[in-house]
């Protein structure tokens, strides 16, 4: 990054994958007397009540539920989101979508990459097209990639044709192993609204 960025933001960027990033949080705050986190925990319903938010919740492993009561809820639970589907918020958009497929490697980029460095890595080609994010290009990527789900359905995906599609992308064979791979919808849509009372999207 140009040194440049510097006279307008005291940070350059960061380039951390999110498991990491939620991890250095997660130790930041476990000391704080204001914060408590949950983990595997899903949102199921919410009231207001005056000022307040009474939001019910479920133990994903045990179905327990109980209530909590807040001053504000922040979703953040992405474009499929509970809270926004609970609240009959609706989207607007492009009703098609791109089926995308999520692999997280290893592999050792640098004599691929050379001295054209970048955290994103644009993939234009008829085998493989999509984006690596390099968060260490000597161990660390992640290839997002579209795919024809009806040549290649998301059940029938493994581990070998993860790691077919990410030589794909590299444009070589090398050494590489496969961490994980998932799939997901790309919907081009944006919600109709981002507040709903107390609650925001």
């Amino acid at each position: 990054m140009d040194k440049e960025v510097l006279d307008s933001t005291p940070e350059v960027i960061h380039n951390i994958p999110q498991p990491a990033f939620e991890d250095f949080i997660a130790r930041q705050l476990e000391h704080d007397s204001n914060v408590e986190i949950r983990k595997g925990v899903a949102f199921v319903s919410s009231e207001q009540e005056g000022d307040y938010v009474i939001s019910h919740v479920e133990d994903r492993s045990t179905k327990a539920r109980w209530s909590c009561r807040s001053k504000h809820v922040i979703a953040c639970d992405g474009a499929r989101s509970r809270v926004r589907e609970f609240l009959n918020i609706e989207c607007e958009g492009d009703d098609g979508y791109e089926t995308m497929m999520t692999i997280h490697f290893k592999a050792d980029l640098r004599p691929v990459v050379r001295d054209r460095v970048g955290m994103l890595h644009w993939i234009m080609d008829p085998a493989c097209s999509g984006f690596i994010i390099a968060y260490d290009l000597g161990c660390n990527q992640v290839l997002i990639s579209n795919f024809d789900s009806k040549k290649h359905p998301a059940e029938t995906w493994d581990e070998e044709l993860a790691r077919s599609t990410v030589l794909a992308a590299i444009g070589r064979d090398m050494p590489v192993e496969v961490l994980s791979y998932r799939p997901w919808l790309l919907s081009r849509k944006v919600s109709k609204e981002y507040r709903h009372g107390n609650i925001f999207l």
